[in-house]
């Protein structure tokens, strides 16, 4: 048995989209001056390696401390998607490259060389919209990125998010190490935080091979 850790560090300053989601993460006590070590963290639910959960985007959505404990767990297959050359990843190239079932699928796009950079942000392939609408009728329980975001870096209204989320499958996002796994399936356990009415939450995400 290998265990590979799929998740980013969480540290102070990691490039956001604003200053407000920024990480920030300074100390409360030092070993030296009180005989303890305490940080503190300001971070977002969406901070680093992070959960979508359906109270992101919906307003009726269920929150990440009331899911069950049934969705953080099963076998996902990685699906290298980083050799196609267009930003939108396509129903017809997922089809063709889809071929074997799992409770997660996560794509990986290559993106993760690119972490805590601007072209990290802005420059990520993302799937379309009919491919969300057709991966949110497969009998899975969520899908995961190597990127920022599922979505458009244009877009407004989140369509791709809504599609997945609405269906109760999970979304993960930023995940790390899918180079991996590329094209293998194997077990995951994810651990979110309990945060109380979150629509979201930073997240530990373990493979095992």
């Amino acid at each position: 048995m290998k265990l590979i850790d799929l998740t980013h560090e969480l540290e102070d300053g990691l490039l956001s989209y604003s200053v407000d989601e920024t990480p920030s993460i300074f100390p409360l006590a030092t070993i030296d001056s009180f005989g303890y070590e305490v940080n503190k963290l300001l971070i977002t639910t969406h901070t680093s390696t992070h959960i979508d959960a359906p109270k992101h985007v919906l307003n009726y959505g269920e929150a990440i401390d009331t899911m069950p404990l049934e969705n953080f767990f099963g076998t996902a297959f990685i699906l290298d998607v980083s050799f196609i050359e267009n930003t939108v990843i396509s129903l017809e190239i997922f089809c063709k490259l889809y071929t074997c079932d799992a409770d997660y699928i996560f794509f990986y796009t290559g993106s993760e060389s690119k972490w805590n950079t601007q072209e990290y942000l802005y420059n990520y392939k993302y799937p379309s919209l009919d491919l969300c609408d057709y991966i949110s009728k497969l009998p899975i329980k969520g899908v995961g990125f190597d990127t920022i975001s599922i979505d458009s870096p244009h877009s407004v209204s989140l369509e791709n998010h809504k599609a997945l989320l609405k269906n109760n499958k999970i979304i993960i996002e930023n995940l790390n190490t899918l180079s991996l796994l590329k094209n293998k399936l194997c077990t995951v356990f994810i651990f979110p935080l309990k945060i109380k009415n979150g629509d979201g939450s930073p997240a530990r995400i373990i493979a095992q091979i």
